[in-house]
């Protein structure tokens, strides 16, 4: 079944503002790279690879600060950011259930 875009809410893509079309496309890869855990880290010995803070742990005594967590957080804070944009710039957007 095929509903007209006015009934689903759906703008035909020839319509969207390329910068909201923009917008879409990188929360959608974000999404996905969360997702799949894609948090391209980079590799031991690799120049682009940042120093370890010193680490933080809560008081069970498990890491709050570890590569993985931090580089998940900067993915999340882009994706944020995104969904930030998007509600500014397109009324009818919705922000997934688990926007913070």
């Amino acid at each position: 079944v095929h509903l007209p875009s006015a009934i689903t809410g759906d703008a035909p893509l020839s319509n969207v503002d390329p910068r909201i079309r923009s917008l879409q496309d990188e929360l959608e890869t974000l999404n996905k790279r969360l997702q799949n855990n894609e948090l391209d880290i980079p590799p031991e010995g690799d120049p682009r690879r940042s120093p370890s803070p010193e680490p933080i742990y809560d008081r069970n005594g498990i890491r709050q600060n570890t590569r993985e967590i931090r580089y998940r957080e900067r993915l999340l804070d882009n994706r944020n950011r995104v969904v930030e944009e998007l509600m500014k710039e397109d009324p009818t957007f919705k922000p997934p259930a688990d926007y913070r």
